[in-house]
């Protein structure tokens, strides 16, 4: 897994080899079949960042690679719902949208603990607490709740 994320911010551009980096503005892409990858960017300072799953013995389990910066992490939300806001709030804040797959994710967050909502207009927002640890993807799973 941390050699197919890698290889994505090779292909992107951001890791120039040697240590040097480019910057490049945060973008989510679209996910795809196994190994997935969630989302590529890059913190303010230009270090790159790519977040991915795989599954593993029957789980998704999450992969983060080049943590942007000591002491930061990030997160992928599960909110069930496409195009729902995501909004956390935390040591850092922010918001952000889910994909068609009612996923969202994103890195560059220091330690720290985190509350994370997601909401879609008509609907019963989705609230959840995430602890975020260096280095690692949090999953986190606050599903909004539609009228049928």
């Amino acid at each position: 897994m941390l050699v197919f994320l890698r290889r994505a911010v090779e292909r992107l551009g951001l890791d120039h080899g040697a240590g040097r980096r480019a910057a490049a503005t945060p973008q989510v892409t679209p996910t795809q079949n196994p190994p997935q990858l969630t989302a590529i960017g890059a913190d303010p300072a230009g270090h790159p960042w790519a977040v991915g799953s795989a599954p593993l013995q029957g789980t998704t389990t999450p992969a983060i690679i080049n943590a942007p910066g000591i002491g930061q992490g990030g997160i992928l939300v599960t909110s069930g719902a496409a195009d729902a806001t995501v909004t956390w709030t935390g040591p850092a804040t922010g918001t952000g949208t889910t994909g068609v797959d009612g996923k969202f994710a994103t890195g560059g967050l220091p330690d720290g603990t985190y509350t994370v909502i997601t909401g879609l207009s008509g609907c019963q927002p989705g609230v959840a607490t995430a602890t975020i640890t260096a280095g690692q993807v949090t999953p986190v799973t606050a599903k909004v709740v539609c009228p049928p």
